[in-house]
């Protein structure tokens, strides 16, 4: 395994504590693995978020790594500046912190994991359902959700991606619009979407110059967090490359190109990966960079992207010519010790 990963933001991951996160990621230091953490909070507790993050580092003894690093919601909007200080500090004592990041105003997660309180989801699904429908509950419920609805900046910014078969009428809209057409307000209209099944959300609480400051670091890799009903899983490359490089001159191709491959590599642990050298996995990609962009968007996430002339992975053709082939020569991937 390439290392320890921990999702402590949604259920149940959130009920652990730093202590037990501490003694798994010790086990995964004595094989010189890596952690990598969906952090507790990136709302308004992310700076304590961080702060375990890197104590975890610290007190295993084991590189840490911040999967898809932000500052989610309007409250926390400009931190991303004290989020960098604390990380250069922590390097500069030693300890090995990276993260990485996709470049998309909106992040994507489940509705309730968004706008539920966790404590609703001990014990499971069906606990979750017993709880909701619990009239002696509702009045808290509304409130908490609604503080959490507000750290997300408000209805207008959530919009429902992927809802259940039988509501397709609000997928595509934002909650606002869903609630409205419910005759139901944001907080109620919540409820109902997980009592009939949950859906999946692009959630826009992201700021532009956090995004860019967190981008300049060279401790911060390009991800995409795979996902449905996010255009992130089929275009963030891309996007990076449009955007920043090319439209808004961020940064230079070539550091495009590191924090896409090499920088990756060399944080897991990939031995013969990301570089072009004699002796590597051949995972070579030509592209135009005049037509390298993205197509997928929120509305249609599964596009795929344009201007890719050529990919070699482990030295076969994926696409020649801009065509897809057949070939499936992907391997598991795993590190070098």
């Amino acid at each position: 395994a390439i290392g320890f990963a921990s999702g402590l933001y949604c259920a149940p991951g959130s009920f652990s504590n730093l202590g037990e996160v501490i003694e798994l990621a010790k086990v995964a230091a004595q094989y010189d693995g890596v952690y990598d953490s969906h952090m507790r909070s990136e709302g308004k507790g992310v700076q304590d978020a961080l702060e375990e993050l890197i104590t975890i580092a610290r007190e295993a003894n084991i590189p840490a790594h911040v999967s898809h690093i932000k500052a989610l919601g309007p409250g926390v909007w400009g931190q991303s500046k004290t989020m960098i200080a604390r990380i250069e500090a922590a390097r500069a004592d030693g300890l090995s912190i990276t993260a990485d990041q996709y470049p998309w105003t909106a992040s994507s997660t489940s509705i309730s994991a968004a706008l539920l309180p966790r404590w609703l989801k001990a014990g499971g699904k069906d606990k979750l359902q017993e709880r909701l429908r619990d009239p002696a509950l509702r009045q808290r419920i509304q409130t908490e959700s609604a503080k959490l609805l507000r750290g997300r900046g408000g209805a207008d910014s959530i919009l429902l991606t992927v809802t259940p078969d039988e509501f397709p009428q609000w997928e595509g809209k934002t909650l606002t619009e869903a609630a409205a057409a419910e005759n139901l307000s944001p907080v109620d209209m919540t409820i109902k979407i997980v009592q009939s099944g949950g859906a999946k959300i692009a959630s826009f609480n992201m700021n532009e110059d956090d995004i860019i400051n967190f981008m300049k670091q060279p401790w911060v890799m390009t991800g995409s967090d795979g996902g449905n009903g996010h255009p992130r899983k089929f275009a963030s490359f891309p996007k990076k490359y449009r955007d920043y490089v090319t439209a808004k001159s961020v940064m230079p191709v070539h550091t495009f190109i590191h924090q896409s491959s090499g920088l990756t590599a060399d944080t897991f642990g990939l031995c013969d990966r990301g570089y072009l050298r004699a002796g590597y996995a051949a995972d070579i990609a030509i592209i135009n960079p005049d037509t390298f962009a993205p197509v997928a968007d929120y509305e249609n996430p599964y596009e795929l992207s344009r201007g890719v002339k050529t990919l070699l992975v482990n030295g076969e053709f994926a696409i020649d010519g801009g065509k897809a082939q057949t070939a499936l020569a992907g391997r598991v991937v795993k590190p070098c010790r």
